[in-house]
């Protein structure tokens, strides 16, 4: 009978001899053997590559979770950026943009080139999903005298970190010796965005005229468009974010000691000027007894005032009100790596926190916000006249603002005197340079 099966391995001959058939039984078995070791081999290589694939998707994960092992952190700009956006709040109940870096290790082999990386990149992440994302802009009315606070405030504290941090940032001078550097441009855009957000702000509980109010919203608006430029302009988040080169433009220089005159509430060219690779926390410390000792000098200068209308008087009582205001920031900001009060909590101090003879570093910086924010009243006051004087408003007018402005400012004298403003900032002074 014909064989049905066409395999030429197997088919039999016409005499369907008996080795016909035990060598074909024998391809066969090899030809099997075959079979089965390549699907073998097939089904490992397939393992493998699912196991590959199973870690890589693993190591992934492991790097988008900020679990501080450096092997984990991304290395690319956008990577970067994320990491520090994903440190950024916006709390619903203070309206505030918050930022939380207290997850990073934060110790004594920290430098001050470390610090700018951990505590301003997430700032300017904030910043720019102030102005970029933040609703306010496109609310009922748009951008208001009464909803730009937080946008503000977030700017300033943004605008703080470039300070605080100015000295990781090259400088460029010119022939003139004016700062020529994109770090002074990119502070110069917070500044004036602050200014002109805080020029809107200040028509809240003023009687103003639609146009000054139509003028102010314009500035803001135009002031946004310019941030908005200068960002892809000039690739900011590349500058920030890459990794320092002697040659390039941008990065925070680990070694850096940079002076910028901008900075000068902050920083001092000739004295406790930073370096990159300094020890981050007494930096710190340095940079707040500067800060003290400025409002010391500023204090000085204006408690022999007996009106403040002047504007160099304002300027001054103004910059005490700065100073401190930045102070009691950076202080509650750092608060956590400072460790100010820990000696106050320890075994080995002989004395409580109630027995402290001034009571703790923390009460004291409490009581100096609280002093900025009685002078900002005395300033609301004036920044209220000058609204008027803008606005065309009578001699009259102008004249009774003044009158209430000196006596919120006399008044403040004698607060300061009854409260000892002085002694008290010169014991977070000594506190700060022990």
């Amino acid at each position: 009978m014909a064989s049905t099966e066409s395999d030429p391995l197997i088919v039999r001959s016409a005499s369907g001899s008996a080795l016909n058939r035990g060598t074909a039984r024998a391809t066969f078995r090899r030809g099997k053997r075959k079979s089965e070791k390549r699907s073998c081999v097939v089904g490992t290589i397939i393992v493998a590559v699912l196991a590959f694939v199973l870690v890589g998707m693993m190591t992934l994960k492991n790097a988008s979770d900020d679990s501080g092992a450096s092997a984990s952190r991304p290395t690319s700009v956008l990577g970067k950026a994320q990491m520090a956006k994903s440190r950024v709040r916006y709390d619903e109940t203070r309206r505030t943009y918050q930022v939380d870096w207290k997850t990073t290790t934060i110790d004594h082999t920290t430098t001050f080139s470390d610090l700018a990386t951990i505590m301003l990149l997430p700032w300017y992440e904030a910043s720019m999903m102030a102005v970029l994302e933040d609703t306010a802009w496109d609310s009922k009315g748009g951008i208001l005298p009464n909803n730009i606070s937080h946008i503000r405030r977030c700017l300033l504290n943004t605008r703080n970190m470039l300070d605080v941090f100015s000295p990781v940032f090259p400088s460029e001078t010119s022939h003139l010796g004016k700062d020529k550097s994109l770090w002074k441009k990119l502070r110069k855009l917070y500044k004036n965005g602050y200014e002109i957000a805080g020029e809107l702000h200040d028509l809240v509980d003023v009687t103003y005229s639609n146009e000054l109010l139509t003028a102010r919203v314009k500035a803001l608006t135009d002031w946004k468009n310019q941030f908005v430029a200068f960002q892809k302009a000039h690739e900011i988040r590349r500058f920030l974010y890459k990794e320092y080169s002697p040659r390039g433009v941008g990065g925070i220089d680990p070694n850096g000691c940079y002076y910028h005159k901008a900075s000068h509430l902050f920083w001092e060219e000739n004295k406790h000027l930073p370096k990159g690779n300094d020890p981050g926390i007494q930096s710190l410390e340095q940079l707040l007894s500067l800060q003290l000792e400025h409002s010391l000098a500023y204090l000085e200068i204006s408690k022999n005032y007996t009106t403040v209308m002047p504007k160099e008087h304002e300027l001054n009582f103004h910059n005490l009100r700065k100073e401190l205001r930045i102070f009691a920031m950076e202080y509650f900001m750092f608060e956590s790596v400072l460790g100010l009060d820990d000696d106050l909590d320890g075994d080995d101090d002989d004395q409580s926190d109630d027995q402290a003879p001034e009571g703790s570093v923390e009460t004291m910086v409490e009581f100096l916000d609280r002093t900025q924010v009685k002078i900002g009243s005395v300033h609301d006051e004036w920044t209220k006249h000058d609204v008027y004087a803008t606005d065309g408003a009578s001699q009259s007018k102008l004249d009774k603002s003044a009158a209430k402005t000196d006596v919120k400012w006399l008044e403040f004298l004698q607060w300061q005197d009854e409260n000892d403003l002085k002694g008290k900032m010169q014991y977070v002074l000594d506190r700060l340079q022990e």
